[in-house]
């Protein structure tokens, strides 16, 4: 390819423009790019950071290289800083640099050469900067991938000028987050002129002046931009103008409504109309039959009603009426379908799914409502009742299930207050002691939050809603025979859990028992359903409190105390089962021990937790004391990791003591007493 004189000089001054930039971007962040350089070193797979930029520009020309290194240069610091307070830039960079040259790093302020090879002083000096280097490198390129789209966004907009004037200098952001914002700002500005392209295409008009514009929108991205984004009236509730619903809009088409928007100055209407005798379930919803009106707050009125409150004058009533016969056939009925008819259809409704549903024979529902007399065309519910089915199977002798029903009272009224499928409160449970052959019953009368519906269309959608959540929450086939309790929904195995621990004969389950572990009950339904909690573990006793009259210092140590202890319970009882495999002959596998350990750490990092308070015994000196806790499922899982920690713990109490201990020390080096430990100059574990 020949170049004329005046290409090749276009060609390279492009060129050093980009070389120029390049080179004031490593310039820009020395940290960031000594970090880089050394990552590629330690594992020459690894991409450079900098280098990706440079390949991956959206711009063509570099022209954001140099503020991505600032912003990537202060962030390392940042962290350096956070990580350590007295972080030395300089010296860290001499470090890098003598690694970068010879492979190595020493200095005698980490170690002493009389008393350690050359050969041990560069391996450790070595692996401290390999690890200074590998901290920061996911530091650097943990939002790689996010930052790089934020950027392509940002360039796209700019040349698209939907981002205009000084806001195109990328340096007039000082973070990636307020890049990011600008350019979501900025896309949502290009989605909206896109969508009103489609908008404007797509109403058929049917008058516009200063006061009134009528139309009917033809297409779902028309009704959503003029009903939600249209003027100066703000936005509807109206379903078929939702951005996030478009299956209304479609089911109402589909099924033959045409509606026909009216906006004035001050308000927005919709109507709807369509040739029915009779309402239709749509979209969730009891669509009205014949012509109804919405107001922008999708209260209903009649189309006569409609003509009075907006003014409309006589010829432009004409006009829609026009419209809708000669473009459909249809007549504009001046009458809404009358209120009281509205309620008897609803509640003839509510009976039929009342009398059919096989939940609700099962739970015994029973729901009533009645119009709301301050606000016509509204439903309040007035009345709401059901009944949870508790096995005969899993609980002991009737003498006893009463009994230990209203000691737990309490906990069951939280387990189904504290549902998360239906909102509300129960008002004073009961008891119904063989209410069938295989079942007794719990009677809940039920408050609903919100029992307050604008349609009777709302109130059968939320009567569906609420029967399908006590179906998924509290039915199960009792006639089954073979049923076990893993096939129990969660909050009735909890509330049979429940029965065991307060009263062990009134439940047919095994509670595990354990000399230092009780079982307890979660007080929610969500989350973990119980845990084994130890008994209080005095640790140390320390001689006087300081002259704060505090015990410890900040909560912070505490905090720091909790999140160490666990960890070295986790890795100590991970370590003990590839001691039991040993122990009980087995070959020893290295890969599936491994394996082994790594998931009971983790899971048990998960499930445990400490409670770490400060006490005063009788002579006014500082206790520490500690429970332990661990999650676990119901029924619980002789196999799962809380379990097998509980074992392993109460097994070799004295041990948990020691390493308690040590990890409080590490924290509070203040020489406490011990106490009621065990020393042992080397930590075995036991196995029965």
């Amino acid at each position: 390819m020949n170049f004329s004189l005046r290409e090749w000089k276009q060609f390279r001054k492009l060129t050093l423009l980009i070389e120029g930039r390049i080179d004031d971007a490593k310039k820009a962040a020395p940290l960031v790019m000594a970090l880089d350089q050394a990552s590629v070193k330690i594992n020459p797979q690894t991409k450079s950071y900098f280098e990706a930029w440079v390949e991956k520009d959206p711009s063509g020309n570099q022209k954001y290289l140099v503020w991505i290194m600032k912003r990537a240069e202060r962030r390392i610091k940042d962290f350096y800083y956070n990580y350590n307070p007295d972080f030395n830039e300089p010296y860290v960079l001499g470090m890098l640099k003598m690694f970068l040259e010879k492979g190595y790093f020493v200095d005698d302020k980490f170690v002493s050469p009389d008393n350690i090879t050359p050969e041990r002083q560069r391996e450790i000096g070595a692996n401290i900067v390999k690890g200074l280097v590998n901290r920061a490198r996911g530091n650097m390129v943990d939002d790689f991938t996010a930052q790089l789209n934020t950027l392509r966004d940002f360039d796209r907009l700019v040349k698209r000028k939907i981002i205009r004037g000084k806001d195109t200098d990328i340096n007039s952001y000082d973070s990636w987050s307020g890049l990011a914002y600008a350019a979501e700002e900025a896309a949502e500005e290009l989605d909206r002129r896109e969508k009103e392209k489609v908008a404007r295409k797509s109403i058929d008009v049917i008058h516009k002046d200063e006061n009134f514009f009528i139309f009917e929108p033809l297409a779902y991205e028309a009704s959503c931009h003029y009903a939600q984004r249209y003027g100066e009236t703000g936005g509807t509730r109206w379903c078929i103008s939702s951005d996030d619903y478009p299956q209304y809009w479609r089911q109402y088409q589909e099924t033959g409504n045409k509606f026909v928007f009216v906006f004035t100055k001050d308000e927005k209407f919709s109507i709807q109309n369509n040739d029915w005798e009779a309402p239709q379930d749509l979209a969730g919803h009891t669509a009205k039959h014949g012509t109804t009106v919405w107001d922008e707050r999708d209260n209903p009125m009649s189309f006569y009603e409609f003509v009075y409150s907006s003014g409309l004058p006589p010829e432009l009533e004409e006009k829609i009426r026009e419209h809708y016969s000669d473009k459909y056939g249809f007549e504009v009925h001046d009458d809404a379908l009358p209120e009281d008819q509205e309620y008897e259809e609803a509640m003839e409704r509510l009976r039929e799914i009342l009398r059919e549903d096989e939940t609700v024979k099962a739970a015994n529902i029973d729901i009533m409502a009645e119009p709301y007399e301050d606000r016509p065309g509204s439903f309040a519910i007035t009345y709401t009742y059901f009944s949870i089915p508790i096995p005969k199977k899993f609980v002991g002798s009737d003498d006893n299930v009463e009994k230990t029903l209203e000691m737990i009272e309490s906990e069951i009224e939280d387990l189904i207050d504290n549902n998360d499928y239906f909102d509300g409160y129960s008002e004073g449970i009961s008891f119904e002691i063989d209410a069938t052959p295989l079942t007794h019953n719990i009677l809940v009368p039920w408050r609903v939050s919100e029992g307050l519906f604008d349609s009777a269309s709302d109130f059968i959608l939320y009567v569906e809603d609420f029967i399908n959540s006590i179906d998924r929450e509290y039915m199960y086939d009792f006639s089954d025979r073979d049923l076990v309790i893993e096939d129990l929904p969660p909050t009735i195995r909890k509330i049979i859990y429940s029965m065991a621990v307060e009263s062990p004969d009134s439940a047919k389950v095994e509670i595990p028992k354990h000399e230092n572990f009780t079982l307890m009950m979660s007080d929610r339904s969500a989350g973990k359903e119980a845990f084994f909690e130890s008994e209080n573990i005095r640790v140390v006793k320390l001689p006087d409190r300081n002259d704060n009259n505090e015990v410890f210092g900040n909560r912070g140590r505490v905090n720091s105390f909790n999140g160490s202890a666990i960890a070295r319970l986790a890795n100590w009882i991970s370590d003990s089962l590839g001691q039991e495999q040993l122990e009980l002959g087995r070959a020893p596998d290295e890969e599936l021990a491994k394996k082994r350990k790594s998931d009971m750490r983790r899971n048990i990092e998960r499930d445990m937790d400490l409670r770490t308070g400060f006490y005063f015994d009788d002579d006014d000196r500082p206790t520490m004391r500690v429970k332990i806790q661990l999650d676990i499922d119901l029924p619980p899982a002789p196999g799962a990791a809380a379990f097998k920690a509980a074992e392993v713990l109460d097994q070799n109490w004295d041990t948990v003591k020691q390493i308690l201990l040590r990890e409080f020390n590490k924290e509070w080096p203040s020489e406490p007493l011990n106490e009621g430990i065990k020393k042992r100059r080397k930590m075995r574990i036991k196995f029965k």
